[in-house]
């Protein structure tokens, strides 16, 4: 359905996107020949300027991933690199993408934190697409300082009441998924020490 969703105008277009978020639960590995067929639209739906249809895929791939919570290889195959930029660019407001709701956007994280739990390849995705700068503007409001800044010295942190009222704007599940996600791409702690620096 979603390969001639451009034929049908914006009411039938949600329509049809509400309907195949209905229909990816409790998917089996059996069915994922025909998902990985349809996933180049899921990832174009992340780039419409409706919120709904934005909304609608970011609801797809989170029925999706539940449903393969525990197949590395399948999460590998949905979360590549380009889903990974697409997810990227709705997370980020200014990057052209329609705002998405506060439970969306939590599913999101949910989504690759999912991702990065089971498989090292999907860290490594996620490490790829930079989207540690992503987390870092979730958390305090600000785009980290690029490489040429660093190089020049200028890394100055943001205020704390910029971070604050960056935090204030999020809801509590937003900022627990992003802090999970954030220690899942954290290396392991060391094994039998104490380690105090």
């Amino acid at each position: 359905m979603l390969d001639i969703l451009d034929f049908f105008d914006i009411h039938v277009q949600k329509s049809i996107v509400t309907a195949v978020v209905y229909s990816c639960r409790y998917l089996t590995p059996a069915d994922f020949p025909k998902i990985k067929e349809i996933l180049p639209h899921i990832r174009a739906l992340f780039g419409r300027s409706d919120s709904a249809l934005v909304e609608g895929a970011a609801n797809i791939l989170y029925r999706l991933l539940n449903s393969y919570v525990y197949k590395a290889d399948i999460l590998e195959d949905v979360l590549d690199r380009d889903m990974v930029d697409a997810i990227n660019a709705a997370l980020m407001p200014g990057s052209g993408s329609p705002q998405i709701s506060p439970a969306v956007f939590a599913n999101l994280l949910k989504v690759l934190t999912a991702g990065v739990r089971s498989s090292a390849k999907v860290t490594m995705t996620l490490f790829e697409a930079d989207f540690q700068r992503t987390i870092y503007f979730i958390l305090t409001g600000v785009l980290p300082p690029d490489e040429e800044d660093i190089a020049k010295g200028h890394t100055d942190a943001p205020a704390e009441a910029v971070i604050m009222q960056s935090l204030g704007t999020r809801t509590k599940e937003q900022i627990e998924e992003v802090l999970n996600l954030a220690c899942e791409l954290l290396p392991p702690a060391p094994q039998g020490e104490w380690c105090l620096v």
